[in-house]
């Protein structure tokens, strides 16, 4: 993926080498990258401000309920496509590559 990069998006953690790491946000789930593709869909907490039944935070925290990828593992991943509403992430390594639309 070419820069610049777009703004605003849900993903944007992964398009930077010190965001690879975090989770994203794709509601009302939260992907991860460990040697796999990380999937939690936990409960929500909701933190509530001076104003009065209006949400100030919202948070979910990361559980790890299944993941996707492959026995080999791989080394490294790739955003190798942006849209509107998401990426193409490619994960690769020495026996190949997997790619998660």
């Amino acid at each position: 993926l070419q820069p610049p990069f777009a703004t605003n998006k849900f993903w944007a953690n992964w398009a930077v080498a010190d965001g690879a790491h975090l989770p994203i946000f794709p509601m009302p789930y939260v992907l991860k990258w460990g040697s796999k593709l990380e999937v939690s869909h936990g409960e929500p907490a909701y933190t509530y401000g001076g104003n009065p039944g209006r949400i100030e935070h919202y948070h979910t925290p990361f559980v790890c309920e299944y993941a996707l990828g492959s026995i080999e593992g791989f080394d490294s991943f790739s955003i190798v496509k942006e849209s509107l509403f998401g990426v193409h992430v490619e994960q690769s390594g020495q026996n190949g590559k997997v790619t998660y639309p």
